[in-house]
This record gives C-alpha cells, structure tokens and sequence, in this order.
C-alpha cells in the first residue's frame, strides 16, 4: 500500500479523520465513486472560474487496478453555474 510504502501519514487521504472528509466535501465538488450501490472511493475537484484541479483521488485497496479511473463507470459531469 502506498501508505506504508510514503509514510505520508499527514496527507494521506487515508489517514484522513471524519472531520476532515466533512470539510473537504463542503470545500469541493465530491464525487462518491460507486459499484453497484457499494462505495468504492471518491473524487474532489476544486478550483474556480478559471480553472479546475483534481484534488484528491482515492481508490479502496480491493477495487484498485479494476478500471475504477478508466471510465468503465459513470460519473455525473461537472458543470459551472
């Protein structure tokens, strides 16, 4: 796991507390990747009218390397006001 592999223990998104996950999704467009009706990881996209960023990806270790990110699944689209 790339946990154990960076030690980033700090940024991890997997050592991430309930509160942080709130603001983040208040903070940015969060996106609940699913399969089936199972959570699976998520997506936040923050930026502004300019521009936008992928924030933070994040994948579960036993759905990893399945096609999560390669558009096998659908995903509401983004739009701007």
């Amino acid at each position: 796991m790339d946990l154990d592999k960076y030690e980033n223990f700090d940024s991890n998104p997997a050592c991430e507390t309930y509160g942080k996950l709130s603001e983040n999704i208040e903070k940015y467009h969060h996106f609940t990747i699913l399969e089936g009706e199972t959570t699976i990881g998520a997506l936040d996209i923050g930026g502004n009218d300019d521009r936008m960023h992928i924030d933070n990806v994040c994948v579960s270790p036993l759905n990893q390397n399945k096609g999560a990110g390669t558009g096998r699944r659908t995903f509401a689209s983004l739009t701007r006001p």
